[in-house]
């Protein structure tokens, strides 16, 4: 919501008069939230607000998908009402619904495929708790209901932008065209503080703690990399933090309960200053999907990334040496870990293209005017095919 919110105030910003459609599920946003988010935007130019609120708009069952379809008809009349020149979809449920509703032109915005999220939570579930092996194929026939939504919904779109890198390849097997543009993540670019790191060995891994990447990584971690460490620096010699929202899944924690390195920090309100404390952020997320926004807050906040390579397959942006340190197994990312703490000049040098590389590609002023350019391209291209439905404008 942070960058949907950035991307529509630029929108604002450049002139469009903006009809917001809200798909709210359970008891998400109250009235009192979409009261003040109206209020808010508002400030910036000509803004409208209708919601629909479904108990869940697709629920996937063991045979398939079942969807909420007095809500979906409550969304496509109130689109409609708002003769749309443009639409802009974020994500594929707003793509979906809106799919029948004219309009001149159609943008659809996409954030991690669902068929991929999916698949990969049905792995790592099984990884956990083999029990977990009898709701794979219902897993996977989710997976196959998602891709046949993606390639049709998709189909009626004008334009395709995906968020993560490795989406293009995937949308490219279902017959879709998309394009990776890195997107708006909003962190103030400060200089590294004075980094005191401790003597001992410290890392800070956070995030959102039950997603699919802190799943692959917490994974990795304790699988890979936690025993190269204890074996090259001992119990003891080092420091894993783990901080942020919601609470570390039961099988890790009986996982690390033996395992001092790891101390549990909770929700931290100053990133800035653990950050300072110490050698690197490390990010081994494994599975090959997304592009992770604690990635892009560490750059900005001039903190060493050491990610797990398949991060790279999402955002281009991440070169291994370059703008963090990329490791493909548990070798190879504790001998950065280590080059994050015996060699601090290399890693100044790393920082410091990693924040420039930030403001360069997903600093608030410059992702948004992206999304801009698209939408005024889509924009011209509708009224010059009205005008002379022969012609034809190259993006």
């Amino acid at each position: 919501m942070v960058l949907f919110f950035h991307y529509i105030r630029r929108l604002q910003q450049a002139g469009y008069e903006i009809f917001h459609l809200l798909l709210l599920e359970g008891k998400s946003w109250p009235e009192s939230a979409v009261s003040n988010y109206v209020a808010e935007m508002k400030r910036f130019g000509q803004f409208e607000v209708e919601v629909v609120r479904s108990p869940g708009f697709v629920v996937h069952g063991r045979t398939g998908h079942r969807v909420d379809q007095a809500a979906f008809a409550e969304a496509s009349e109130k689109a409609s009402k708002a003769a749309p020149d443009v639409i802009v979809a974020f994500d594929i449920l707003p793509a979906w619904v809106t799919a029948s509703v004219p309009t001149h032109a159609r943008l659809v915005w996409l954030g991690d495929l669902h068929f991929q999220s999916f698949f990969w939570h049905a792995i790592y579930a099984i990884t956990e708790d083999l029990h977990a092996l009898k709701r794979l194929p219902s897993a996977l026939l989710a997976c196959g209901d998602w891709k046949r939504i993606y390639r049709r919904v998709l189909r009626k779109a004008d334009d395709v932008i995906v968020s993560s890198g490795s989406s293009c390849q995937q949308l490219a097997r279902l017959g879709i065209r998309a394009k990776y543009e890195p997107y708006p993540w909003p962190e103030a670019v400060s200089q590294p503080r004075d980094r005191m790191p401790p003597e001992r060995p410290t890392f800070l891994f956070f995030g959102n703690l039950v997603g699919l990447g802190s799943r692959s990584a917490l994974h990795f971690m304790v699988d890979r990399v936690h025993p190269r460490l204890v074996a090259h620096w001992g119990e003891g010699g080092f420091a894993i933090l783990l901080a942020g929202r919601g609470d570390l899944p039961e099988w890790f924690r009986r996982r690390i309960a033996d395992k001092r390195e790891f101390q549990v920090l909770g929700f931290v309100e100053d990133i800035d200053g653990v950050l300072a404390r110490c050698h690197a952020m490390i990010a081994p997320i494994s599975a090959p999907v997304g592009n992770r926004s604690r990635i892009l807050t560490a750059m900005a906040k001039g903190a060493l990334v050491i990610a797990h390579e398949k991060a790279a397959l999402g955002n281009p942006a991440l070169v291994d040496g370059e703008t963090c340190y990329l490791a493909a197994d548990g070798d190879g990312f504790v001998k950065r870990m280590r080059l994050a703490v015996e060699d601090r000049d290399a890693a100044r040098a790393i920082i410091d293209r990693a924040r420039h590389c930030y403001r360069s590609h997903f600093h608030p002023d410059v992702a948004t005017e992206k999304l801009v350019e698209r939408v005024d391209w889509l924009v011209a291209r509708a009224a010059i095919a009205k005008g002379r439905p022969e012609a034809q404008v190259d993006p």
